[in-house]
């Protein structure tokens, strides 16, 4: 504001750099559902990096083992994620 730019403006940028994030993120990204090594080995990493917190960083290990297990017992599961579904399959059934 001090700059005297337009809050239009501003957003309109906002909106550009989400768009261009977005594309970013999803040139980045690497599909590894079918190797059921690897698709579990970005689950725990995945897991990890959640619990991060200082209150679980001494059981962040025990608690991502437990949070992929059980996503991993799931036989298929639909996801909603940025405006589209996600589809995790597993061979493991309850």
């Amino acid at each position: 504001m001090s700059c005297k730019v337009h809050p239009q403006i501003i957003v309109s940028g906002w909106r550009k750099s989400v768009h261009v994030a977005q594309q970013a993120l999803e040139a980045a990204a690497v599909d590894h559902s079918s190797d059921e090594q690897k698709f579990k080995e970005d689950l725990m990493n995945i897991a990890r990096t959640t619990l991060s917190s200082k209150i679980l960083m001494q059981h962040r290990d025990h608690f991502a083992n437990l949070a992929v297990e059980a996503v991993l017992r799931l036989k298929v599961k639909e996801i909603y994620c940025t405006s589209k579904f996600i589809t995790i399959h597993s061979s493991v059934t309850i």
